[in-house]
């Protein structure tokens, strides 16, 4: 499961705040989040504090939102190494 909670940044950019995995039918309905506000044109930042596990479809989303100048914080160790280790086998 995957709580998304969207905080409205006093700057204009739109967080959303993550809880719980990004795996399964909900890297989907991130996916769908995050393309609405790109759509509009928002700057968008995800926090990730609260991820304990992505799996392969979730990594690949959150590499392609990075290289969509989406901003990831607060990420666990975990989701960083996870994240380090998929995008290490896209560049080999």
């Amino acid at each position: 499961m995957l709580r998304i909670t969207t905080v409205e940044m006093e700057s204009g950019a739109t967080a959303l705040q993550l809880s719980g995995s990004i795996s399964g039918v909900w890297v989907e309905q991130l996916q769908d989040c995050c393309e609405t506000l790109l759509a509009h044109g928002n700057p968008v930042t995800l926090d990730l504090g609260d991820v304990q596990y992505a799996d392969v479809a979730g990594l690949e989303l959150l590499s392609k939102l990075k290289a969509r100048n989406v901003s990831l914080v607060g990420w666990t160790p975990l989701v960083a190494q996870l994240l380090d280790a998929h995008e290490g086998q896209r560049t080999t």
